[in-house]
């Protein structure tokens, strides 16, 4: 009588990765994070870029609204002591009533490094019937100084705002 052939165990299956696999997946990752960081921080960027410029605008919405709801002169201008510098990217941005003794009604802070505010005059004000005090209109252009893109922001006579975004170099 022949016994019946019993068949080897099985092999447990292995589960995981050797070290070699593990090192090289790390290697190959670590070089696509290289390649893909300044994209990343262009992004970055310009989301921060898109956040404070419609922030800003609705800012100088308030004021015009403030103006018109105060019945009085609303200024926006970058100040520093009392006193509007016209310096829009170091000095945060202060909405104020013009008249005497008044306070601030918003600030906006002072923006991130290498971010760039200008614009063609010291400050502006709005009138009780929301527009700007005589030859205040013009745009703001809001960059950051290595990329190749910045966004305008054009505030005509009557206080109103269109915003852009330009695929091209700071024109500053």
């Amino acid at each position: 009588m022949e016994l019946p052939q019993s068949s080897p165990p099985p092999v447990p299956a292995v589960h995981g990765f050797s070290l070699t696999e593990l090192m090289v997946c790390l290697a190959i990752f670590a070089v696509m994070s290289l390649l893909a960081l300044p994209s990343l921080a262009e992004l970055f960027a310009r989301q921060q870029a898109e956040s404070f410029i419609q922030q800003f605008r609705q800012q100088l919405s308030y004021a015009r609204v403030q103006a018109v709801s105060l019945g009085s002169i609303v200024t926006v201008c970058p100040r520093q002591l009392q006193q509007c510098d016209g310096r829009w990217s170091e000095t945060p941005v202060q909405i104020f009533d013009a008249t005497p003794g008044s306070t601030v009604l918003k600030q906006i802070d002072a923006l991130k490094p290498n971010h760039r505010l200008y614009y063609n005059r010291e400050l502006l004000e709005f009138r009780a019937d929301g527009s700007l005090n005589a030859l205040q209109n013009g745009t703001f252009i809001y960059c950051v100084a290595q990329y190749r893109w910045h966004a305008s922001l054009s505030v005509s006579q009557s206080g109103r705002s269109q915003l852009q975004w330009h695929e091209m170099p700071c024109p500053y």
